[in-house]
């Protein structure tokens, strides 16, 4: 049987998805983007050191800092901090309907590389089918 989560469920997933990864449990760094000592973005990074590559595990900028150039500015940064490392290559996997983070990472030059469709269905008693879309 297939279960479907609340939306609050969905958050405290997402919550320590987020917590894992800065605190290093799924991704290697997290670079912080601050300005006047407040957090206002960061980036999770895990690298993949025989392939000379590295992926955005999570790329965030807060709400009220949105639309100031900062997501161009941390990619940027983060940039400079893998070339560094010797790092060749970046990717980043991010969901079709969200505009703002293909737009930022088309910007800032990441090319599409596949697009992949992940569907969920559950069978409710009367026989019929639920169609479920978990990307937005």
């Amino acid at each position: 049987m297939i279960k479907f989560f609340s939306r609050n469920k969905v958050n405290s997933f997402y919550q320590l998805w987020i917590e894992k990864s800065v605190k290093g449990s799924f991704d290697d760094y997290c670079l912080l983007f601050k300005s006047n000592g407040k957090i206002l973005g960061f980036a999770t990074i895990r690298e993949h050191k025989d392939e000379k590559t590295a992926s955005i595990g999570l790329l965030g900028i807060t709400p009220e800092s949105q639309g100031r150039g900062y997501g161009t500015r941390l990619i940027e940064d983060l940039k400079v901090f893998l070339v560094r490392r010797q790092i060749k290559q970046l990717m980043v996997a991010t969901q079709g309907r969200n505009y703002k983070a293909l737009n930022l990472y088309i910007k800032s030059g990441f090319k599409i590389n596949k697009i992949e469709s992940w569907f969920y269905w559950s069978k409710k008693l009367t026989g019929s089918y639920e169609y479920k879309d978990f990307s937005r």
